[in-house]
């Protein structure tokens, strides 16, 4: 009521309702969360990762895996990876994928400016993507599968199109892949799949560029519940499987 003490107000609601031991909603549920956490933390579960006496076979549920047949598919997937982008997303230009240099780009994680990234800091030269990959288009052999000239002006060929961008999606397919297996401990899906290379109005970016690395910062919220914080994950990709980042966010991705 208006003229109350807040104060008052809130120990007659901690009294009557917030009361650990008595007959309440509140004792209940504090109740069934500790119940939980003890039965969570004495109980184990399956096992389902195996290991090999040797080290060499990796048994997942029950089924074999080979570390050296895990090796060449990582292997083959970043040279798959590569080959499309040069081939397929940079129109046959293979010299942008050898000679990006993460080592001379530059970073600043504390620029809360909206739209900012390392692809917008102009020391990098990474801005400019789109001029750059219709360059490239005009000297490929892609230019008349993609545009056709009318009388007076330039028109997208819809089927160009859509094979240009299945091509985009496979790419993505292989990053995320590789993103997920090389980058340190996995991530849950809502953490890979919620990057962000540039600063929006209401989230920071998590993209970064650190010491020639490519540094995803991700938030876990699996503890929030009991601890009421979020865990910040930092993981630093290999350096061909962060080129291949770079080169999408500056190239593939304005165009």
């Amino acid at each position: 009521m208006e003229g109350d003490d807040p104060l008052e107000i809130f120990r007659g609601v901690r009294d009557k309702w917030l009361v650990d031991g008595v007959a309440s909603p509140f004792n209940a549920m504090h109740k069934l969360l500790q119940y939980g956490m003890h039965i969570g933390s004495a109980t184990s579960g399956r096992d389902w990762v195996l290991w090999s006496d040797k080290g060499e076979t990796m048994y997942v549920d029950g089924r074999p895996l080979r570390v050296e047949g895990f090796r060449h598919f990582i292997h083959s997937t970043i040279e798959e990876a590569e080959r499309v982008v040069c081939e397929r997303l940079l129109f046959g230009d293979t010299e942008r994928l050898a000679t990006m240099d993460l080592s001379m780009l530059r970073d600043n994680i504390n620029v809360p400016d909206v739209k900012h990234s390392f692809v917008s800091m102009e020391q990098n030269g990474l801005s400019g993507g789109q001029e750059r990959m219709l360059q490239l288009l005009k000297s490929s052999p892609t230019w008349k599968k993609m545009l056709k000239k009318e009388v007076d002006r330039l028109q997208w060929i819809a089927s160009g199109i859509a094979d240009y961008e299945s091509s985009v999606e496979r790419f993505l397919e292989y990053l995320l892949i590789l993103i997920h297996i090389t980058g340190s401990q996995q991530g849950c899906g809502t953490e890979i799949t919620t990057l962000r290379y540039a600063n929006a109005i209401q989230s920071m970016r998590n993209i970064f560029i650190k010491e020639a690395q490519v540094m995803i910062v991700t938030k876990n919220h699996e503890s929030v519940v009991v601890t009421d914080q979020l865990k910040v994950i930092s993981r630093f990709l290999r350096e061909r499987v962060g080129k291949l980042l770079v080169i999408y966010v500056a190239d593939v991705l304005p165009f």
